[in-house]
């Protein structure tokens, strides 16, 4: 890996970072509530269409990691859901264009469901008081929906991002001959 990329990584480490605490404060400090855009999903999700396969674990191992950064929920819930969506996003890669911006927002949007209804189990499940009923588990598709506005809209622009384009393939279909 030669500075270059490494710095690349490092811009795009910070760029997750604020926007999970942009997320974050919007989820618990505004009027918006449960219908908070999951930003690092968006960016997940705009990255994955662009990116080369072999970055996507490496893209969502950063996200996670900047999402525990800022975040008081526990790491191994964090970098499960954040693997879990690596692994979504190689798995769609392969059979769906993910580019088209309403492809992108639907799996932005489940993948900002799963991942809210995962945080309210691992919280129902950690907490000291007995679980009665899993009815208390919320979809989350407020921010689902939300989330795929956001990667809708703000797509194009977070793949921009300064610092993180060259992380990102230049043609959106790699060639079939090419042996990079």
């Amino acid at each position: 890996m030669n500075r270059g990329n490494l710095f690349n990584w490092l811009f795009l480490a910070v760029w997750a970072t604020w926007l999970c605490a942009l997320s974050g404060h919007w989820t618990q400090f505004s009027w918006m509530g449960n219908w908070a855009p999951q930003l690092q999903i968006a960016l997940i999700v705009a990255l994955a269409a662009r990116a080369p396969v072999g970055h996507l674990p490496f893209l969502a191992l950063t996200l996670g990691l900047a999402h525990i950064a800022v975040s008081v929920d526990s790491p191994a819930a964090i970098l499960a859901a954040a693997l879990g969506t690596g692994a979504l996003l190689r798995l769609a890669r392969g059979g769906i264009q993910i580019e088209s911006a309403p492809v992108a927002g639907l799996l932005a949007f489940v993948i900002a469901t799963v991942e809210c209804a995962w945080f309210e189990f691992v919280h129902l499940r950690t907490s000291a008081a007995p679980i009665a009923d899993w009815s208390e588990i919320e979809l989350g598709w407020r921010a689902g929906l939300s989330t795929a506005l956001a990667t809708i809209v703000l797509g194009r622009v977070m793949v921009n991002l300064p610092g993180v384009g060259s992380l990102l393939r230049r043609k959106t279909w790699a060639v079939g001959a090419s042996l990079h």
